[in-house]
């Protein structure tokens, strides 16, 4: 085989090549022009929905009128010491001095608290402490001389019945965010106790925006 003839030979196989490869993209191109017609065809049946759904997603998510309400938080407790009375003593008196407190963990102002006690059993013991008798009718906002007045004009009457104190304070009317109301160093006297058994202590928190009440995280409890 001469030259010319290798030459022809090379020059056929680059031509087969050639055509080879043009056949394959043609088929790929087949392919692929298959392929974005049938996804042509499936948006152009969904596209109604997708539009709809898209719609109500972006007004479901992106609401200018929807905003967040401040958080009304309250949490109370006590804290308190029992002092036992002494041998020689000639009343059987036990007396337990604590403090109960009223903290704002909120984001807004609770005004008007007030608080409830209840003590159980009704006649167990007697509580006393910063409470005055008469009511005083100056507006305050906040005073650093801490006084509790009794809520009720019959108050004798629901503390000899259900043994339950409702206090407000004459010295603050606002509990800021952050800020803690406290009644302090309050008496809880438990007279003549001759018998076994448990007294307890309860408490509630109120305001105006909390009127269900908060309870107390913990008791006054004293077994005997």
């Amino acid at each position: 085989m001469n030259n010319n003839q290798v030459g022809q030979t090379k020059e056929n196989q680059k031509l087969i090549q050639l055509k080879q490869q043009l056949l394959h993209y043609k088929s790929e191109l087949a392919k692929y022009k298959h392929i974005n017609h049938f996804y042509k065809k499936k948006l152009s049946l969904n596209e109604g929905d997708n539009q709809i759904t898209f719609k109500e997603e972006n007004f479901d998510t992106v609401d200018p009128d929807n905003k967040t309400e401040p958080l009304i938080s309250a949490s109370a407790y006590f804290n308190y010491s029992v002092f036992f009375p002494e041998k020689e003593e000639a009343l059987n008196e036990t007396l337990i001095v604590g403090h109960f407190h009223i903290v704002n963990s909120g984001q807004v102002e609770l005004n008007n608290p007030f608080i409830a006690l209840k003590v159980t059993p009704v006649k167990a013991a007697t509580i006393s402490g910063k409470i005055a008798v008469t009511e005083n009718s100056e507006t305050v906002i906040y005073t650093s001389d801490e006084e509790w007045q009794h809520m009720h004009h019959d108050w004798k009457n629901i503390l000899r019945e259900k043994g339950e104190y409702w206090l407000k304070p004459s010295h603050c009317r606002v509990i800021k965010p952050g800020e803690t109301l406290n009644f302090t160093n309050f008496d809880l006297r438990l007279n003549n106790i001759d018998s076994e058994g448990q007294i307890k202590v309860e408490g509630v928190c109120f305001s105006t925006e909390m009127t269900n009440g908060i309870p107390s995280m913990n008791q006054i409890t004293f077994y005997y």
